[in-house]
């Protein structure tokens, strides 16, 4: 998968440690994260909406008109993330429409599971 291809080819990673809030819902932000190894959970108050693998993508909602983030991620296991700055992410959506599609079913599943709760 040329996303996944891409991800582990990124000179700028970032850590966390199991139990690590790699950012809350509220937050301000300007960069999407992508998964090259460990488990991240998406969360939405004390309820579980994804868990997040290596080739999987979060935090794009802020480059898609929100200037925050609307759930929180946390990290499950150890985990190393690509980090994406909005030229970088908005070149993989152009280059790689799979990936485009594959990010629009993910936030939908996301949205729906967020929806039911709600309910």
């Amino acid at each position: 998968m040329v996303a996944v291809n891409y991800l582990n080819t990124q000179k700028e990673t970032i850590t966390y440690k199991a139990g690590d809030i790699i950012f809350n819902a509220g937050d301000a932000g300007d960069l999407v994260y992508g998964v090259i190894d460990g488990r991240v959970q998406v969360v939405h108050g004390d309820y579980v909406i994804d868990v997040l693998a290596q080739g999987d993508v979060l935090g794009e909602e802020v480059m898609l008109g929100n200037k925050h983030y609307s759930l929180a991620a946390i990290a499950v296991t150890d985990v190393t993330l690509s980090v994406m700055k909005r030229h970088q992410f908005l070149w993989l959506v152009q280059q790689t429409p799979t990936f485009a599609t594959q990010l629009m079913r993910a936030m939908s599943n996301r949205v729906e599971k967020v929806a039911q709760l709600l309910d």
